[in-house]
């Protein structure tokens, strides 16, 4: 945000922002439909993406296109041809590509760092067949995904097809993009800072032409993590271990390809190996809550009732406000027999989520 806005900001807010149909009029046409498709030319997976330089410059999800033969856009009735690659960021799940057009409508871009928790957010989403819509929601803070990544996370209405989405501030500005839900009971929607690669999008000129990009893609660990991610989501979780076995052989640190990997396993009943998936998704990513949180309900599915307090005091001190893992924790110390530790908990999670701690008191 310029200076001059900032400034007209603090002496007449009430005119400085933007209601969702007003953001939404001035930035539906910036936001595409991208399909990555098989061999054969069928549609494989479907996510958004926006207009970022009007050369043709678009941004979206690394994953959306990562498993395809072929990638192209849609922006409005145009289908647009993919040249090539300008910038790729698979650690952040980020890919900026450089379609055939002139003249398109672009975005603005914002600063994340100005936002304020509670602030509003607009995401815009698009899909094959369906009109633009718009979510409003809020900003909830900075989430720190590993202890070198941080996202932003935000409270609004999407789903996986959302993948690749503008955030906008209040201002109408892009602050963000919508990358994967973390499912707990409830679903925590992250987004990664627009400023991630705001600096890359100066200039249309192609790093790698498509072609050469799909090629390469097949032998990344990335491509085998997603295409097991996207194996999961249709219920294929036999078929998703093998292919995030695979993951994790082209690359043993990739966490995340450990942790879907203790899922994977869990959903087809194989507890003890979720267990040793989960440990090392953790020895690859030490600031990984949700890792310490699975392996804690796993432990206590086995009955390791000691091991799954020790694993979710770990997901709580890297985020203290997980009141999944607090609420398991105080249960799983009444199953211990220490009524006082699950009182402390309790007394914790009454803050956090009066409805989980109201459930705790039927057991305790």
């Amino acid at each position: 945000m310029k200076k001059l806005i900032f400034l007209i900001v603090l002496l007449i807010p009430a005119f400085s922002f933007a209601d969702a149909g007003t953001v939404f009029r001035e930035n539906s046409k910036s936001v595409v439909v991208v399909t990555a498709y098989n061999k054969k030319g069928e549609p494989l997976t479907e996510g958004t993406g926006f207009i970022a330089g009007r050369d043709g410059i678009v941004v979206t999800n690394f994953h959306v296109i990562s498993i395809a033969s072929d990638v192209k856009v849609k922006a409005g009735g145009k289908v647009l041809d993919v040249e090539g690659v300008i910038h790729e960021d698979r650690k952040n799940d980020l890919i900026v590509l450089k379609v055939k057009g002139n003249n398109l409508p672009a975005v603005q871009f914002g600063d994340f760092n100005r936002l304020n928790k509670a602030e509003k957010i607009y995401v815009i989403s698009s899909s094959e067949g369906s009109e633009n819509i718009i979510s409003g929601g809020t900003f909830k803070g900075i989430k720190e995904i590993t202890h070198n990544r941080k996202a932003l996370q935000i409270a609004a209405p999407v789903t996986h097809g959302s993948s690749g989405s503008p955030v906008f501030n209040e201002n109408g500005e892009v602050v963000g993009i919508v990358t994967f839900l973390i499912r707990r009971t409830h679903d925590v929607i992250l987004a990664m800072p627009a400023g991630i690669i705001s600096e890359k999008i100066s200039s249309p000129k192609i790093a790698v032409s498509k072609t050469d990009a799909i090629r390469s893609y097949r032998n990344m660990p990335e491509r085998w993590f997603y295409l097991g991610y996207f194996l999961m989501e249709a219920g294929a979780h036999k078929d998703a271990i093998g292919v995030l076995k695979e993951a994790v052989r082209l690359q043993r640190g990739l966490a995340d390809a450990h942790y879907y990997l203790g899922v994977a396993y869990e959903e087809s009943k194989m507890d003890t190996k979720a267990v040793g998936a989960y440990r090392k998704a953790i020895s690859a990513e030490p600031g990984f809550p949700d890792a310490y949180f699975s392996l804690g309900m796993t432990y206590g599915r086995l009955g390791r009732y000691r091991e799954a307090v020790d694993a979710l005091k770990g997901a709580v001190r890297l985020e203290p406000d997980f009141a999944d893992a607090r609420y398991n924790l105080c249960l799983t110390y009444l199953l211990l027999k220490d009524k006082a530790s699950a009182a402390e908990e309790y007394r914790v999670l009454k803050e956090i989520s009066p409805e989980l701690a109201n459930r705790v008191l039927k057991n305790m």
